[in-house]
């Protein structure tokens, strides 16, 4: 190693310098070192891609990830560093995530060659043991699962090959028995993956129906997506509470049923009890006095969440 080089004070350039003779020279362990060294140093994108780089020659994918996640925007600008970012999704095999991504970010004939890559990976993921993902199926078949259990089966999903996922998906969202926040929530990953399969799912007036996922627009910010925000945004306050959840829940419940719905949800009314519905039984939601003096809108919500019994 040259001696100039050992002399260097110890900064971000020093250790890049160090890192890319050593990536030269396929000591990929040492560059690693180094990359991550100088990223402490500096949070710096020259840091970070060489780091994921390092981290990805060594088969780190969960390391990758969380790099290029930290700076997730700067990977999905071109498709030589969104291929970096699908890599390592691979390599974790949250093939579905990487198949989200590949369809919502990737141009040209680079979509075509990330598909072709993912599609290869899916088929060596010959023996995965789908007993683990239908016994959580079972487990989830009631209307109020917990959300770490929800969590954990999206997880088993995103690993399973795209034939083995999309079977398993509209299993559930055939399935009356599975609460409608997790259908919701699946129906949304097929409108977003784009599948033209048809799908049956329970609308939101519990009668069955046939969707193709591709066909569901992300609609915009309608009227009474805006009013009942509003009404909840009101609710909320300052305390962490349901309705933070009922907020960010929104958006994925407009973009799912008011297609489905056509002009029969717009009232307020309608709105919430559907957008509501998930909840009832499950809690009681916080509601202050003062706020319910002073927003008059409240009239509508309370007849709602009463009739629901989540009233205290």
């Amino acid at each position: 190693m040259n001696k100039g080089i050992i002399e260097m004070p110890e900064n971000y350039q020093h250790h890049m310098t160090l890192g890319q003779i050593a990536f030269e020279e396929e000591r990929f362990n040492e560059a690693l070192n180094h990359f991550q060294l100088a990223y402490n140093l500096e949070n710096q994108l020259e840091a970070n891609r060489w780091l994921v780089k390092s981290a990805l020659v060594l088969n780190e994918y969960a390391l990758a990830e969380t790099v290029m996640e930290e700076r997730l925007n700067d990977y999905l600008t071109d498709n030589d560093s969104l291929r970096l970012y699908i890599e390592a999704l691979v390599g974790l095999k949250k093939f579905q995530r990487a198949r989200l991504f590949i369809e919502v970010y990737a141009q040209g004939t680079s979509k075509e060659e990330l598909m072709v890559l993912l599609n290869q990976m899916e088929e060596q993921t010959v023996r995965f043991e789908g007993a683990k993902v239908q016994k959580s199926i079972g487990k989830l078949s009631s209307w109020y699962p917990e959300p770490h259990e929800i969590t954990s089966f999206l997880e088993q999903l995103n690993q399973l090959p795209y034939e083995s996922f999309l079977k398993l998906v509209t299993q559930v969202l055939a399935d009356a028995n599975h609460s409608l926040m997790l259908r919701n929530q699946l129906l949304n990953m097929l409108t977003l993956l784009k599948v033209e399969q048809h799908v049956k799912i329970l609308n939101y007036k519990d009668e069955w129906q046939e969707v193709s996922p591709k066909e569901l627009e992300v609609l915009g910010r309608e009227t009474t997506y805006l009013q009942v925000s509003a009404i909840l945004n009101k609710l909320v306050g300052e305390q962490p509470n349901v309705l933070n959840q009922l907020l960010a829940d929104q958006r994925r419940f407009f973009n799912i049923l008011y297609p489905l719905a056509q002009q029969e949800i717009q009232s307020i009314e309608n709105w919430l009890s559907v957008t509501l519905a998930p909840y009832n039984g499950v809690v009681r939601l916080p509601i202050d006095q003062q706020l319910e003096e002073d927003v008059e809108e409240l009239d509508v919500f309370n007849i709602i969440i009463e009739k629901m019994g989540l009233k205290k």
